[in-house]
């Protein structure tokens, strides 16, 4: 009896975490000029996911209006960005193709389709009277958990909590090869530990964060261009407002252990990276550890060398849980110029001082570039952006070396500040 109630609770639990519509849907592409069936298929998917959504969110007691007008004003934000930072590869694009390319970007950034638990196309057509006109209907079924949790972020803006934890799990060898303990490379070993991560947190997720998901090869591809970029907001939808976690094992074989039992030591450190800043978190390191195995069969040497490993950085999870829910999201980074000074010290003093004023916004701020004729400090906060705006405009006199008159401007590259000295 016990086992049928647990049955049907969970049975009523995923029924109710789930949403099932059917969706007649129509469109005229002559505005994309040539379009692949393909594209044709995912345009058709996304009309047919936002009306799902609007169908469902009043039950949700969303206003899908309201939603909807927020998410295109941040798309329209983070589209101009996006052109502003890319080179002039679409001035050259044709009328059709540029709006096509907006259109699509708009389907990724809103995310609908990442909505669907499944889907299949029941019936899709060209219509012959119509030029470039295509119906389809489309069985749907919506994640419920993570279409509240979309809507929720879209209208409350809640910049205190980040979205995903990217886990990137590197594994570096010492004093032996990996095919000595039966693996081919790295990535395999790497993956496995990864997925033991993953699990572990996807049960144990920090209140600050939505979800986890492991880095693949896609999301490599954006880390190495990432890495290369300023530190400017990250304007990719798909992992703004995330955090890399970075784990990186180095693992050593005991030379003074038998082929029976080989004997290995390792050491782990986790960094967490904010990627909309570039900001470093915080890290954790893991004590070293050493195990005896059993050796011969070389699929159960790695496996079980994987499984310590993983068991000895979980016994630091707990901790390293509290310690990452005490991180404040920052959702504001800049720089800072700095003219008129000096020497160094007059530098550090503007950035203490400004520090001190800005302790109620969370506001951290460090020297970032210092010559004689200029410095550059990087600041940091949450909040809104005109507040850091008006903290600077009411600091008005620095006493350093000199006593200095601050005269404060803003640009497209952000504040400066001129030192004056007063006579």
């Amino acid at each position: 009896m016990k086992w049928l109630i647990l049955i049907t609770c969970l049975i009523t639990n995923i029924s109710f975490a789930q949403l099932d519509s059917r969706q007649e849907v129509s469109q005229n592409f002559s505005s994309y000029g040539d379009i692949r069936g393909e594209d044709i298929k995912k345009a058709l998917l996304h009309q047919a996911a936002t009306q799902a959504i609007e169908k469902f969110s009043s039950e949700l007691g969303f206003d899908f209006n309201s939603y909807q007008e927020k998410l295109r004003k941040n798309f329209q934000d983070y589209y101009e960005q996006k052109l502003e930072d890319s080179d002039d590869a679409q001035s050259n694009m044709t009328a059709q193709d540029a709006f096509k390319k907006r259109q699509f970007d708009f389907f990724n950034y809103s995310k609908h389709i990442d909505l669907l638990r499944s889907y299949s196309f029941v019936s899709i057509s060209k219509n012959p009277e119509v030029a470039n006109q295509w119906q389809a209907i489309i069985q749907l079924n919506v994640d419920q958990v993570k279409l509240q949790r979309l809507m929720r972020r879209t209208l409350q803006a809640d910049n205190t909590k980040f979205s995903k934890m990217w886990l990137i799990v590197e594994s570096n060898i010492h004093s032996f090869k990996w095919s000595d303990i039966g693996i081919e490379w790295e990535a395999n070993f790497s993956q496995a530990l990864a997925g033991a991560w993953k699990d572990w947190w996807s049960n144990n997720i920090p209140e600050n964060f939505d979800e986890v998901e492991i880095c693949h090869q896609e999301c490599l591809n954006y880390l190495h261009s990432w890495q290369g970029n300023g530190r400017n907001k990250a304007f990719n939808p798909d992992y703004s407002d995330g955090v890399w976690v970075n784990v990186s094992y180095d693992i050593f074989r005991n030379a003074n252990a038998t082929a029976q039992y080989p004997g290995f030591k390792w050491e782990g450190r986790v960094v967490l990276t904010d990627i909309n800043t570039k900001k470093v978190l915080g890290s954790l390191s893991t004590k070293g550890e050493s195990r005896n195995l059993r050796g011969g069969d070389l699929h159960k040497l790695n496996s079980n060398l994987a499984t310590q490993i993983f068991s000895s950085s979980a016994q630091r999870f707990t901790q390293m849980r509290g310690f990452i829910e005490q991180i404040v999201k920052l959702n504001q980074v800049g720089q800072v110029t700095v003219k008129g000074q000096k020497h160094l010290g007059d530098v550090i003093a503007l950035r203490d001082l400004i520090k001190t004023r800005g302790s109620s916004m969370g506001l951290e701020i460090e020297l970032d570039n210092f010559s004689q004729d200029e410095a550059t400090l990087l600041y940091f906060y949450q909040g809104e952006e005109k507040a850091f705006r008006d903290l600077l405009n009411r600091i008005n006199e620095l006493k350093s070396s000199k006593v200095y008159e601050l005269k404060t401007s803003f640009n497209s590259k952000g504040p400066a500040i001129e030192l004056s000295p007063i006579e």
